[in-house]
């Protein structure tokens, strides 16, 4: 007998382009759900979610982690998005199904957790280029995979990625531990400590149709979310 396709839901701005979020989660076996800022935590309540993808966008805003803006940093927070997903990983229903965290989810998820982002890299003398001007699927430099289910899923040679991000984790938040990194230190992925929430900094999203890491990232999220589903878990969370 067939199972039914998991529903993902994809937490995304109201402007985010979110095709190719769709179209990963859809391809990876998932029933894709989008939601945005305006739909309310009324929509993430009835939406009987059995895994989450938070979606790339603007800058987190830096009174979400209790900093002031850094100096030469043109900042055009999206205020309400910060606010809505940020009480979304709060639920009770958030907190019990595997979560997939892409560029701005992977800082949003970090925010959650008690941690800090660097506002705006070009400032801090990284060797690479964090946000060329390229296209989106364009692979413009290398990362490795150094714990957790990405190195599983990746292996312990540098892999290319792409690149559209001026933000990083800074300090990293309680519960999470760093799974990759660039040559120049900034940190590429994060996983929980309890292997339920995945997060990475470049944007699998685009690369899912041609990029093997990528695409298991996604294939990964939906196998977790049947577990999710099959062992209930999704279901018996309190209101």
């Amino acid at each position: 007998m067939t199972r039914p396709a998991p529903v993902v839901v994809v937490l995304a701005g109201e402007t985010t382009h979110a095709d190719p979020y769709l179209r990963a989660v859809g391809a990876a076996g998932g029933h894709p759900v989008l939601l945005r800022p305006s739909a309310g935590r009324a929509a993430w309540d009835a939406a009987d979610a059995d895994a989450l993808v938070l979606a790339g966008g603007a800058s987190v805003a830096p009174e979400r982690y209790d900093r002031g803006y850094e100096a030469g940093v043109a900042f055009d927070p999206e205020h309400d998005r910060d606010e809505f997903e940020l009480a979304v990983l709060a639920t009770p229903r958030a907190q019990a199904v595997p979560v997939l965290g892409i560029c701005r989810g992977l800082q949003v998820l970090n925010v959650h957790h008690g941690g800090t982002l660097w506002q705006y890299l070009p400032h801090h003398g990284l060797a690479d280029q964090h946000a060329p001007a390229v296209p989106r699927d364009a692979l413009v430099h290398q990362v490795r995979a150094t714990a957790g289910a990405l190195r599983d899923i990746a292996g312990e040679d540098p892999f290319p990625v792409n690149s559209i991000h001026d933000q990083a984790v800074r300090d990293l938040g309680a519960g999470l531990r760093v799974t990759a990194e660039t040559a120049d230190g900034v940190v590429e992925g994060v996983e929980s400590l309890d292997g339920r929430v995945h997060a990475v900094q470049w944007h699998p999203e685009e690369l899912a149709p041609t990029h093997r890491v990528s695409a298991a990232l996604f294939a990964s999220l939906v196998r977790r979310a049947h577990a999710t589903r099959t062992a209930g878990s999704a279901v018996a969370v309190p209101a």
